[in-house]
């Protein structure tokens, strides 16, 4: 069901990103799904996690290196491939169902699950967005922020009825404002919207003087008010901050006198014997099994010649058979291959007779390791002291 908005969302959002987001079995909700539905124009895409281990893994392993446009307490937005993408991370949740209900109207409540890969709306989503109708939910967790919202929808063509709006101010009125704290918690919403920004801390709480400064405020204007809101989106220390979000630890395994972080298929090199990785607070020492599951597998292109054997490009004299096992000549400089996420951009794929080869891996002694790939401009490729040809991999499978 759905078919064409889903092609449209993997359009949008990139294959890389949405590949990236279904292995983190993450929800996709909010302003986006609306826009898909009614062929609207999306500006960012809001993602959601089942859990804080979740939301670790993903920064941790794909988005280290992303480029941060802002961030606040509640959320974080990044540029992938130029596509806006804000993890938000104010609260976790195991269902879509659990994102709408602290949603504010009907008209957002859509969403796209990456763990199976489908749409869930609720039942008011479609008729209330065809109608462009505001149908308000109290259980809401930023009502003061929907009252602003109102401006926003009424100027993309929604209306409010009345008693709706009562509604809204009767939530409002059921909140305990009684400090700058509890204030800046609510206007900083998890809706795109930070109006948090705008309240003045250094004086005592005065109403008065809040309600005065949001008058001057139009919501209407600023397309991204959370980049206006966000005083810095320099990061020091990555591993730090996303322990210090989330509460989960980076694994590091102990392995040849050395400490290495393993991601993606490949071993970085973390610290020598000279110094303790433990000491550290983000990081937490685990066996080398609970982080590299063997067999690993890994991949290269190699020739296949006029008859039918598999030979190296870079060595046409070394040749790979299917299930045996393969030694590299030169032992210090290892086999050379590339994980799956990384083959398309591995060498000698264009070249003519070139064939995709599945390498498997199992154990420790048979990955060459390197302090060099800590380095800022790490290698996508592996190194292998040895390995058995697995098979050779189908090119509809790439």
């Amino acid at each position: 069901m759905y078919e064409r908005e889903k092609y449209r969302l993997k359009n949008l959002i990139g294959e890389t990103a949405y590949n990236k987001l279904c292995q983190y079995k993450c929800f996709l909700a909010g302003g986006a799904i609306t826009s898909i539905f009614t062929g609207k124009e999306i500006n960012d895409f809001d993602i959601y996690f089942r859990s804080a281990e979740d939301l670790a893994e993903a920064l941790y392993n794909d988005y280290n290196d992303q480029y941060i446009i802002a961030k606040t307490d509640k959320a974080i937005l990044f540029k992938d491939n130029g596509v806006k993408i804000q993890f938000i991370y104010f609260r976790y949740f195991e269902t879509p169902q659990a994102v709408f209900d602290t949603f504010d109207f009907t008209v957002c409540m859509g969403a796209f699950d990456f763990q199976t890969e489908e749409f869930i709306l609720h039942p008011d989503f479609l008729r209330d967005n065809v109608a462009r109708t505001l149908r308000f939910n109290p259980g809401t967790a930023f009502p003061i922020v929907s009252a602003l919202r109102v401006a926003k929808y009424e100027y993309k063509g929604y209306t409010i009825s009345k008693p709706e709006m009562m509604r809204i101010l009767l939530t409002i009125s059921q909140l305990n404002i009684h400090d700058h704290t509890t204030l800046k918690a609510q206007l900083g919403g998890m809706y795109g919207e930070s109006y948090d920004a705008l309240i003045d801390t250094s004086e005592e709480l005065d109403m008065a003087k809040v309600l005065a400064q949001l008058a001057e405020y139009d919501p209407v204007c600023i397309k991204d008010p959370i980049i206006a809101s966000c005083s810095s989106c320099d990061i020091g220390n990555w591993d730090m901050f996303v322990y210090e979000l989330t509460g989960v630890k980076v694994p590091v395994i102990y392995y040849a006198n050395s400490y290495w972080m393993f991601e993606n298929g490949r071993f970085s090199y973390l610290y020598g014997v000279d110094c303790e990785a433990d000491v550290e607070p983000w990081y937490t020492l685990v066996p080398v099994e609970s982080v590299a599951k063997f067999p690993i597998y890994y991949y290269k292109y190699v020739h296949r010649m006029a008859d039918g054997t598999l030979h190296s490009f870079f060595d046409q004299n070394f040749e790979y058979k299917i299930e045996q096992e393969i030694v590299p000549h030169n032992k210090d400089m290892g086999l050379f291959c590339v994980t799956e996420s990384d083959i398309r951009c591995c060498p000698y794929r264009d070249e003519r007779d070139a064939v995709l080869i599945r390498l498997r891996v199992d154990s420790m002694d048979d990955i060459l390791l390197s302090r060099r790939q800590n380095l800022p401009f790490e290698p996508i490729e592996v190194r292998l002291h040895r390995c058995v040809v697995d098979g050779i991999v189908d090119s509809t499978t790439e």
